[in-house]
């Protein structure tokens, strides 16, 4: 047990136990500043940011095995994933294009990963929530959620590079 928390310590928890963590935000965007210059330097811009999107796949496909958000729409999905991993309130979620193949935008003024005035503004630190964001519809789709298409998820905008907000496109395949 931990001495002043009386919880188990970090290094004991199992997989299912991590994600009944809550961690602090704040934490989180100082390492990952951190983190951007050293992986721009060993892998470049291109394989880094495949590298990053990598990481937020195998993160969302880990939580997947024991946790399923509520919902069955894309904005419901995403509002309950926002509040039980992000601890914050999406911003907002827009469909702009309700023909096929549909189209929506994540506007995220809370992202948990930027913030203004960071060093490394060549890459979108929030590429590695979109790659998360991806698997977590995708994975919907493969389970049979019907109002869940398989998408493709960008970042457009971010924090991190000066933006306002960060921005993701989510783009419905056919």
């Amino acid at each position: 047990m931990e001495l002043f928390t009386g919880e188990l310590p970090f290094i004991d928890l199992t997989r299912e136990d991590l994600v009944k963590v809550k961690f602090s935000r704040s934490i989180l965007p100082i390492i990952y500043a951190h983190l951007m210059p050293k992986i721009k330097e060993k892998w470049g811009l291109e394989k880094g940011i495949e590298k990053l999107r990598d990481f937020g796949k195998r993160v969302m496909e880990d939580l997947l095995l024991y946790w399923t958000p509520k919902g069955n729409t894309i904005s419901k999905v995403l509002k309950d994933t926002y509040k039980s991993h992000f601890y914050s309130k999406l911003y907002k979620v827009k469909e702009l294009k309700k023909d096929k193949p549909k189209i929506w935008f994540i506007y995220d003024k809370n992202c948990p990963l930027c913030w203004e005035g960071v060093e490394e503004t060549e890459i979108h630190y929030c590429v590695t929530f979109a790659a998360a964001v991806e698997t977590l519809l995708n994975t919907l789709h493969e389970r049979g959620y019907k109002k869940i298409p398989k998408v493709k998820v960008d970042t457009v905008t971010s924090k991190a590079r000066g933006d306002e907000l960060c921005t993701h496109q989510i783009n419905e395949l056919l």
